[in-house]
């Protein structure tokens, strides 16, 4: 199911003028010029006291926290308000969930897909599961390769491995991996991360694989160059951004780049374990097929910068551009305690 709340965007939800309308053409063209621009960030914000998650728009010029609308979420006319939420971001697309509440006992989650920017949304078909529930569900959307997306689901059951992919070009679902005994890895399925045509799992000590879109199967992924002393507890991040992998954690002491390339790790000098630290960012590019360290960011420097964010207990987002070495302080939180997930918010005008 296709819809819209925008009847000037009608045009948009037809199957048949999706790709003869001169909107249209526009849309794609502008997709295709603009494919990772992120304009900001697109905060769910979970408080204890409440059930119900609020979503919050932060601009990246660090001028504007902005509380979107109570019905920001609302474009199913079917639903009870404030039903839905959102679980992934990829290039302007949202995929959003229906809260377990609002649905009957023992149903199938609901997921759509909803573009922001038009306001256009498409009920997601679910997929056979054989009385299963899904693991993990990602979307893979790439405007800069294509105008259609597609979700990808994963169930591991008693050693069973299956993977299913919904095209939005055939409405339909495929059955692409169903493999019995598989060697499962320790990664988490719920945060795979859509990169480079594929889906990519990692677990915090770096071993993980990947599901290949184009040729429907699974391979090992490589391993970043790790230090011998690398520990679960030092991993902090894995994800894309500006169409590279990365994989982020923090060591002890000031480390550099081309030592840790090869393999010179720093010895931790400093007493003040708090500060002592360095965030290391290794990289995967599309070009190449191995990780290496591209960057490192000592902590003190923060301190050094803000000196504030140790002396309380609020909460920050700040940026570091590692090119010239500049903080940004984006804005502090007004709230503390709240659970907080950070999406890339990027527009796009292309058709769910």
């Amino acid at each position: 199911m296709v819809g819209s709340m925008a009847s000037s965007s009608s045009i948009l939800t037809s199957p048949k003028q999706k790709h003869s309308h001169p909107l249209m053409l526009f849309a794609t063209r502008h997709t295709h010029l603009n494919p990772h621009t992120i304009s900001a960030l697109l905060l769910r914000v979970s408080f204890f006291s409440k059930e119900l998650p609020t979503h919050k728009y932060v601009s990246l010029d660090g001028k504007s926290l902005a509380y979107f609308s109570y019905d920001f979420l609302d474009f199913d006319p079917s639903n009870n308000p404030g039903c839905i939420y959102v679980s992934l971001s990829c290039n302007g697309l949202l995929l959003c969930s229906k809260c377990r509440w609002d649905l009957p006992e023992r149903s199938q989650p609901i997921n759509y897909i909803f573009n922001p920017t038009t306001r256009q949304f498409a009920i997601l078909p679910p997929p056979p599961d054989d009385g299963q529930f899904f693991d993990s569900i990602q979307l893979v959307f790439d405007p800069s390769e294509s105008s259609c997306y597609r979700v990808v689901c994963t169930q591991f059951f008693t050693s069973e491995l299956k993977i299913y992919v919904y095209s939005s070009e055939t409405n339909d679902w495929k059955l692409c991996v169903s493999q019995e005994s598989f060697n499962f890895l320790p990664v988490n399925f719920a945060d795979g991360v859509s990169w480079n045509d594929a889906v990519r799992w990692i677990s915090p000590m770096g071993n993980g694989f990947s599901f290949l879109l184009d040729k429907e199967c699974l391979e090992t992924s490589p391993r970043p160059p790790l230090p011998e002393n690398w520990q679960e507890q030092n991993f902090r991040y894995f994800g894309e951004s500006d169409g590279h992998l990365h994989f982020i954690g923090v060591l002890a002491g000031n480390q550099n780049p081309d030592d840790l390339n090869i393999g010179i790790v720093s010895p931790d000098t400093s007493h003040d374990q708090s500060t002592d630290q360095s965030i290391v960012v290794y990289t995967m590019e599309r070009v190449f097929s191995k990780w290496f360290v591209k960057y490192c960011l000592h902590m003190n420097a923060i301190v050094m910068a803000y000196p504030e964010i140790t002396e309380d207990e609020d909460r920050f987002i700040i940026s570091y551009y590692f090119k010239d070495k500049t903080f940004k302080k984006i804005l502090r939180l007004p709230f503390k305690h709240a659970t907080c997930y950070a999406f890339n918010y990027t527009e796009t005008l292309s058709c769910v």
